[in-house]
């Protein structure tokens, strides 16, 4: 229907500057009181035109600033889950990634005890794989709470290259041989830390997708 009725605005308007410049309304005095009609109808639907574009625009911002105000909002609340995943105890954190690996299926998982002397926290076996775990628990800080961009992202201290690789030696030692490597994080990874770890096949979870997989299973601290 705005289609239909934009196309007809523009005909009439068309119309009447074509009547304006040239004179149509003097050869058929049948119509001289039209062209008054028409620059009136003209100007107010100009004007209808100028007001709905208004409106558009008026709308699309509003529209933005209520889905930064909303990232904001997500943002917040992925901080504060975070950050109560960072102070739960070792323990606690420890039962969420075991609850949380066995509901996704896999039923043999084991908490390591000593992890200074193993340098893995826990390891399962699958469909035939034995694969280890290593979590990092670091506080999740944003860089700057009033810029969205920051907000978008979790910051604090990250997982560097120096600890994944002292993992992976853990992983590929001879009296654990384990078929697959995975990290967790509640914060993040350093850059360099990505493309090393695609290369040697290590799984890396940073705080937002574990978070993610947590909610999906109602998993929280209070479990």
């Amino acid at each position: 229907m705005d289609k239909i009725t934009n196309t007809i605005a523009y005909i009439i308007v068309l119309f009447t500057l074509f009547n304006f410049f040239y004179g149509f309304s003097n050869h058929i005095q049948g119509f001289a009181m039209w062209h008054w009609y028409l620059i009136i109808l003209s100007v107010t639907i100009g004007v209808l035109l100028f007001i709905k574009v208004k409106r558009m625009k008026l709308e699309q911002e509003l529209a933005n600033v209520t889905s930064k105000h909303e990232a904001i909002r997500l943002r917040f609340q992925q901080k504060d889950d975070l950050q109560k995943l960072y102070q739960c105890t070792e323990e606690q954190f420890a039962k969420l990634v075991c609850d949380l690996y066995t509901l996704e299926g896999i039923e043999d998982v084991e908490v390591c005890e000593d992890v200074d002397t193993s340098g893995y926290n826990l390891i399962y076996w699958h469909e035939g794989n034995k694969t280890v775990v290593k979590w990092f628990k670091h506080r999740p800080i944003p860089l700057n709470d009033f810029d969205v961009d920051d907000l978008l992202t979790t910051e604090g201290d990250v997982v560097t290259l120096s600890q994944v690789r002292e993992f992976l030696g853990v992983a590929r030692d001879y009296d654990i041989q384990a078929d697959d490597a995975v990290i967790l994080t509640t914060t993040n990874y350093a850059d360099d830390v990505l493309e090393y770890a695609k290369r040697n096949n290590v799984t890396l979870i940073n705080g937002e997708v574990l978070m993610q997989r947590m909610k999906r299973h109602h998993l929280n601290q209070n479990n």
